[in-house]
């Protein structure tokens, strides 16, 4: 759905994967938001996953981009099936500090905070009822990262 140098955004079935290194921009936003779109009236499965893997240096957004993106997820999140994981990559108070805001403002039962991707994985897994699709999220993630960074 969207791909540049830093962050990729893609769509497989029941399951997002957002992997950002990067500023998000409002041009990102409105092709997550169409991929999003197409995606739900596409596939009408029980449980939808989103893995959101924000790396330890990518900027917060803020502004506009900011306001649109809450907004996005605030909808996205009003879908029942929606099971999201967001995952703070890093270490470090700083991180710490993120992941605990995070927590604060990314409530419900249906959303989970996470240090790295194999735990974001597992958890969806689970949502999803099938532990051992972990591998599969994982091995998916592992792609896509290579694809933004080759």
């Amino acid at each position: 759905v969207w791909r540049t140098p830093g962050h990729v955004f893609a769509t497989n079935d029941d399951l997002i994967v957002q992997i950002r290194g990067e500023a998000l921009s409002l041009e990102a936003l409105e092709a997550q938001e169409t991929g999003l779109r197409l995606a739900r009236a596409q596939h009408r499965p029980a449980v939808y996953g989103a893995l959101l893997v924000i790396a330890e240096g990518a900027p917060a957004p803020t502004g506009e981009v900011a306001k649109r993106q809450r907004e996005m997820v605030r909808e996205f999140a009003a879908d029942e099936r929606v099971h999201i994981a967001l995952v703070l990559e890093g270490r470090g108070p700083l991180v710490a500090l993120k992941r605990t805001i995070a927590r604060g403002v990314f409530t419900g039962a249906r959303r989970t905070i996470a240090r790295n991707v194999n735990e974001g994985a597992r958890w969806l897994a689970a949502a999803y009822g099938e532990p051992s699709r972990a591998d599969e999220i994982v091995a998916l993630v592992d792609s896509l990262r290579r694809s933004i960074s080759a």
